[in-house]
């Protein structure tokens, strides 16, 4: 009897020894997906983390949640140099800023390139970044680990998920777009399509549970509408990351209103896109009429933007605004 009771204590003794190395390990997961990158893969530390969050009771949870996630310090780090790689001219094509990509500032392209292709990878060629974003998206699918986050890290998590899937999506569709990961064969492929599919999905799923059809108009206190502010604060400018910013923006404020439809609340969309074309911001105005493009009042301030921006006074110069649309008249 002395020996089962020996036994049992022992077996209690090892499981909490070893699950408290399990939370150790993860507590150094950010030097795992850098430094130690090679040795763990990422689907071992997502089945790891799932594992402690099952184990440890209940009001230790929402604090080893908090832990295992990565910080704003730990996404900024990671996801900035492939922010500010410009996007290739060819992907105006399927982008939903279009021609907006011209606009980008391309002066320091080839250093911020070479910054990104100097940057560690796994044995698969995958950045940190994109490590992180896999990690986070599977944890989340796998477990309720998105419940039991603050406010601040669920807009880390939409703001750096929409981010690095819209960035993943460009490498997907134009190898060697961002070098987001570098290894390019069929099953890298294959991966990255779940990845984005998986994390579309995720974000989907949020956008169903937003109070408001406009992401501006949503509290702060709110993570999607923190992450709008966000989004539309760091689409000032014409650097890269300017129009990563601006193009995140407006897919998850289209998808919103795909979602919620509109109502008598998009007013304020209106009222804002006003706002928008007196300022100088290119993306920032771009983002938001392709965000409310569903509206007629969006169109006709596309149009006087444009009007705006090639110096043509239409209402008072009728006939020169019609003359370049005549075939042969030049």
């Amino acid at each position: 009897m002395r020996d089962q009771v020996h036994y049992r204590e022992s077996h209690i003794h090892k499981s909490r020894r070893r699950r408290d190395l399990d939370l150790i390990m993860l507590l150094n997961c950010w030097a795992i997906l850098n430094e130690y990158a090679d040795q763990f893969s990422v689907d071992s530390l997502i089945d790891q983390a799932s594992k402690v969050l099952q184990q440890v009771s209940s009001g230790d949870r929402s604090t080893i949640a908090a832990q295992i996630l990565p910080d704003s310090t730990q996404w900024s780090a990671v996801t900035k140099p492939f922010l500010r790689i410009p996007p290739n001219l060819a992907l105006a094509i399927t982008n939903p800023l279009g021609g907006a990509v011209y606009m980008v500032d391309r002066s320091d392209a080839k250093a911020d390139l070479q910054a990104a292709l100097g940057i560690s990878r796994d044995l698969n060629g995958y950045a940190p970044a994109l490590r992180m974003a896999i990690y986070v998206s599977g944890l989340i699918e796998d477990s309720d680990i998105f419940e039991l986050a603050s406010t601040e890290q669920r807009t880390d998590i939409v703001s750096y998920l929409s981010l690095l899937v819209n960035l993943a999506s460009d490498n997907l569709g134009l190898q060697g777009a961002n070098h987001l990961w570098n290894e390019y064969n069929p099953e890298a492929d294959d991966e990255m399509a779940r990845f984005i599919s998986r994390t579309q999905a995720l974000i989907a799923t949020w956008l169903e549970t937003a109070k408001s059809s406009d992401l501006r108009s949503t509290a702060e206190t709110d993570f999607l509408g923190a992450a709008g502010h966000r989004f539309l604060d760091g689409s000032l400018g014409l650097s890269a990351t300017a129009y990563n910013n601006a193009r995140a923006f407006s897919i998850l404020q289209s998808e919103l209103l795909e979602s919620h439809g509109t109502n008598p609340e998009m007013t304020v969309g209106e009222s804002l896109l006003k706002d928008f074309r007196r300022g100088p911001d290119v993306f920032l105005t771009t983002a938001s009429l392709t965000a409310f493009k569903v509206r007629k009042e969006s169109m006709r301030l596309c149009n006087e933007t444009v009007a705006d921006l090639t110096g043509l006074k239409i209402m008072e110069k009728d006939a020169e605004g019609k003359d370049p649309a005549i075939p042969g008249k030049y």
